[in-house]
């Protein structure tokens, strides 16, 4: 099973953070494939096919259940360290990546968008009306980095959930 590379950041709270959302995703890519697989089986009616992948559709699953309560535990984590300095390091955005987001935002606020920008959006299907919904600040980046600090309620509640046993057999 192949995990895409974390950006580490420096900061152990982070970087845990990070390898757990990137195994989580990992375990599920493994579980969609198996399932997937298992689909391809079941249309060919391939029984033996169809019960390997059942198996691996079963142990991605459970991976991807024991990760997620890692995760959750380590979101949990972050949330805390963030609670206590907005400065903690952000494992999935660069700084490059924060700025260029909020001049963009800056600059659809002030100037629109490009003419580029208007096509795509126009081919996406906006009208008028959505195009100008879409230039309204209500998502600026801040505020979303602001609400984002806020994830440690949620944070709780998912380790809460998580926190119950499974049995894997």
């Amino acid at each position: 099973m192949a995990f895409g590379p974390v950006r580490l950041s420096g900061d152990a709270t982070a970087d845990a953070m990070g390898t757990a959302l990137n195994r989580m995703e990992g375990y599920g890519d493994a579980l969609l494939t198996a399932y997937e697989r298992y689909q391809g089986a079941a249309a060919d009616d391939a029984g033996e096919a169809m019960q390997r992948q059942a198996q691996a559709v079963a142990d991605a699953g459970f991976a991807l259940a024991g990760e997620m309560r890692v995760g959750a535990r380590r979101i949990e984590a972050f949330a805390d360290a963030l609670a206590v300095d907005p400065n903690v390091p952000d494992p999935a955005l660069t700084d490059e990546v924060k700025a260029a987001i909020v001049a963009m935002q800056d600059r659809v606020r002030t100037t629109g968008f490009t003419p580029e920008e208007l096509a795509s959006l126009r081919a996406a299907g906006l009208d008028d009306g959505g195009i100008a919904l879409a230039r309204q600040p209500v998502l600026v980046f801040r505020e979303v980095h602001h609400r984002l600090r806020r994830m440690r309620d949620v944070a709780r509640i998912a380790t809460d959930v998580l926190a119950v046993p499974f049995e894997h057999g």
